[in-house]
């Protein structure tokens, strides 16, 4: 059995070991930039030369709202000229586009898929809309000649940029993925084209950013 002053050294000894851990792996797993956040010209946004986009916070990332992205697939016309797609696809989005034509996504009726003989819808001569919603929740177009056409819908985007340790990220436009004209951050849109512009940004050296004589950053 152990003594009494033995089980209180023990315990200070696990209670230390423990705040230990907890200050080492949680530095490991919520790693905070160690610097100020910066601005150039008085703005924490601005972009580089290369069209790319920095952005200074004291977070370890800021989440960046692209806007609507466009999403082009072929899609296989079936009998009877029709196109299908699950209407998941667009919901929440303002419109879609098949071929040349546009159409708005809070306007599509709802109607049941009616049926195709001889390579014709019929519908008891009830008049069938060029595009509309099942009642299963699928969006249905019709009309086409051709065995594929081209639909595009849009999908909301938003980046993580991730804060090196001098509280700076660069949002970079990808093959998939371009920097729109607008983004939101801190709660508000940025127009890219007027935000400050430079060649390069600062160069980040344990957590000290060093400016190498260039004008218009400050902490």
């Amino acid at each position: 059995m152990f003594s009494s002053s033995s089980s209180v050294k023990q315990f200070k000894l696990a209670i230390t070991c423990l705040a230990i851990a907890t200050v080492f792996f949680g530095s490991l797993f919520s790693f905070t930039p160690t610097s100020e956040a910066l601005t150039y010209k008085g703005s924490s946004i601005w972009r580089l030369s290369n069209g790319n986009v920095t952005i200074s916070a004291n977070a370890a990332d800021v989440k960046v709202d692209m806007g609507w992205q466009i999403v082009k697939r072929d899609m296989t016309v079936k009998k009877c000229g029709i196109i299908s797609f699950p209407y998941s696809r667009i919901k929440g989005t303002p419109s879609f586009v098949v071929g040349n034509a546009r159409y708005d996504v809070s306007s599509l009726p709802v109607r049941s898929l009616p049926k195709c003989v001889d390579g014709a819808l019929i519908n008891g001569g009830v008049p069938i809309p060029t595009a509309f919603r099942t009642p299963d929740d699928k969006v249905v177009v019709r009309g086409f000649q051709s065995s594929t056409v081209l639909l595009q819908t849009l999908k909301g985007a938003v980046k993580t940029v991730k804060m090196n340790a001098c509280s700076f990220g660069t949002l970079k436009s990808t093959t998939t993925l371009k920097i729109p004209s607008e983004i939101g951050v801190f709660g508000k849109w940025w127009e890219v084209s007027k935000l400050p512009i430079t060649e390069r940004n600062p160069t980040c050296r344990e957590g000290i950013a060093k400016y190498g004589g260039m004008d218009g950053f400050a902490n």
